[in-house]
């Protein structure tokens, strides 16, 4: 079953890619809604806040864009870790993207046009699988990690896949009551039980976990693309084995037709390779 047959709420069109800083430079062609789009790190520092890609280009958003994605969006740049934006350049007269330095990484002024936290929780680690049941709620099951939706143009099947070495984005679909106030009462914990990494171990296994809240209704499909630190559970593998995972995968509880907690995990599978960018 695909998540096309459900109403689904697009907040923001995620792309697991680093910006396209030339996408759109000097451009002669018809002028679109942005120049860029991606998935970015955010930096909040005492000298302000801005985008950060893994490689080190930057990009510094005007106050007055930040200001209006609070107020039209409720996106809070200072309490973000990872931001999926739109944006356009800020061009000088002559139509050119105007670069803070002559500089690699590039750092450009930019405004932004949409933009979406998209901050996963922090990783859980638990000693053994009877601690992870005991402490970590799983009371609903997700739809799917590899769920097909609509981008606005077609239709394209997400997957789980990293943003660099210690950032995994999991495409999480799920069921719930048709509101969207509602989303809120649903959150989906990774965890890595520390048992389960043996001195021979070739992948690192992790379990997402869905906590419904008070949300006992099936009505409606929706999906989010969440970034999850893993690097305390990467540490810990790599001291157990004395190498770094080949493979990170996740298991999880899925269920397309209905609410019932099946029996078994479903398990998604993603390389882990040490020059992510």
């Amino acid at each position: 079953m695909k998540m096309a047959k459900f109403k689904i709420w697009m907040v923001a069109l995620t792309l697991l890619m680093g910006a396209s800083l030339t996408s759109c430079i000097n451009s002669d062609e018809t002028e679109s809604a942005f120049d860029g789009a991606g998935m970015f790190y955010v930096v909040n520092s005492y000298m302000g806040s801005y985008f950060e890609d893994p490689i080190g280009n930057k990009l510094y958003p005007t106050s007055a864009s930040v200001l209006a994605m609070e107020t039209n969006y409720g996106f809070k740049m200072s309490e973000t870790k990872l931001a999926v934006i739109y944006y356009k350049f800020v061009k000088d007269e002559t139509g050119t993207a105007k670069a803070k330095a002559n500089t690699t990484p590039q750092s450009y002024d930019i405004v932004l046009v949409s933009a979406a936290a998209c901050d996963g929780p922090d990783l859980i680690t638990t000693a053994t699988q009877e601690e992870m049941e005991e402490s970590v709620t799983e009371n609903a099951p997700i739809v799917s990690l590899t769920p097909t939706v609509n981008n606005g143009y077609t239709y394209q099947e997400l997957k789980p896949a990293f943003y660099d070495t210690k950032t995994l984005v999991l495409p999480i679909a799920w069921r719930m009551e048709n509101k969207s106030e509602t989303i809120a009462q649903h959150k989906f914990n990774l965890v890595y039980v520390m048992s389960d990494t043996e001195a021979d171990a070739t992948d690192l296994v992790l379990y997402l976990r869905h906590d419904r809240g008070t949300d006992e209704k099936t009505d409606a499909g929706t999906y989010t693309q969440d970034g999850y630190n893993i690097e305390e559970a990467v540490y810990h593998f790599e001291g157990v084995t004395g190498k770094k995972p080949q493979n990170v995968i996740i298991k999880s509880k899925n269920n397309e037709t209905d609410s019932k907690m099946p029996e078994k995990y479903t398990e998604v599978s993603v390389e882990y390779k040490t020059n992510q960018q």
